[in-house]
Parts: structure tokens; sequence; C-alpha cells
């Protein structure tokens, strides 16, 4: 996979990666890729995944504007890397 040099791993030893990373690292928007992450979802829904296990959302705040905005971000597992990558 062409993302591992964007690879965190938490501290069970899990390895995920950062939405708004990896739409970086494949420029595109995140509004753009947002709309990857969702056919995914719907992918990872109808082979009978947990989605939740592979998407997992959280809160960020990040600085823009020079201010502070809280953002939602989202935990990608390797199995939802690929499934987007099928989606491009």
């Amino acid at each position: 996979m062409e993302l591992e040099s964007i690879k965190h791993i938490d501290d069970k030893g899990n390895e995920y990666w950062i939405a708004r990373e990896v739409s970086k690292k494949l420029k595109y928007q995140y509004r753009d890729f947002y709309i990857l992450i969702k056919r995914a979802r719907r992918k990872c829904k109808k082979a009978g995944e947990s989605v939740p296990k592979h998407f997992i959302n959280f809160g960020l705040e990040v600085e823009l504007n020079y201010e502070k905005r809280k953002v939602v971000d989202c935990k990608l597992s390797k199995y939802a890397c690929n499934l987007i990558l099928e989606s491009i």
C-alpha cells in the first residue's frame, strides 16, 4: 500500500490511518475525499463488515485563519484504506 509512510499504530498495536492525511497524500481536497469515504463505508457494510470497526470518527481542533475550530476526522483501518483506494 502506498500509504505506509503515514501509518499510525495505537497503544494496542493496531494500525490505522488518518483520513485527512490520506486525502493529502492522494492529493484530494478533504470534502471530495469524504465522498470516497462514504462509498467505502457502503462497500464495507455490503460486505458484512463492521463499519464502526474500520471507520472511527473523532473530533480534532485545527487552526484556520488564526482561529481554532473543531472538525471531524476519521481513523481508517487498512481494510478501509483499501476500500477507498478501490473507489478512486
